[in-house]
């Protein structure tokens, strides 16, 4: 009989080889789903997560930005309106106003720097008025 010829040691030979593809077989399927995952959008939880990196860094530049751009160069002769308009035409297309996190930093930042470089006091509600309607245009 055919049975009779396979020994011990091809068996599991064979066994071990068919076990290894098939986990190769699992892991390439479950590759691909988390692949196509990510490259159509990922989970909410995730996108959340890139946006909020990303997010800060724009912040992060876009502050950096206002304070050598706007703030430094208007000095101590700049006046609230001067400013407001400045930081309107800056921030026409910041997305950040939009959401909480990033519109409250930046609402303090400029408040703190504005003070600091060129001696003109901001409230949080006139910063507010601002970007509201900045944010409905």
């Amino acid at each position: 009989m055919i049975l009779e010829n396979i020994t011990w040691k091809s068996y599991f030979t064979v066994v071990a080889v068919l076990v290894i593809i098939y986990y190769a077989f699992l892991l390439l399927i479950s590759y691909r789903r988390n692949k196509k995952g990510f490259t159509l959008g990922g989970s909410k939880g995730e996108q959340a997560q890139e946006y909020i990196e990303g997010g800060y860094d724009q912040l992060e530049q876009l502050t950096e930005e206002i304070r050598h751009s706007i703030l430094e160069e208007a000095g101590t002769d700049a006046t609230k309106a001067e400013l407001i308009t400045q930081f309107r035409h800056r921030l026409v297309n910041y997305d950040g106003l939009r959401q909480p996190v990033f519109r409250i930093a930046l609402t303090n930042f400029l408040i703190q720097k504005s003070e600091t470089i060129c001696g003109v006091t901001f409230t949080e509600d006139e910063l507010n008025e601002q970007w509201d309607t900045l944010v409905k245009q």
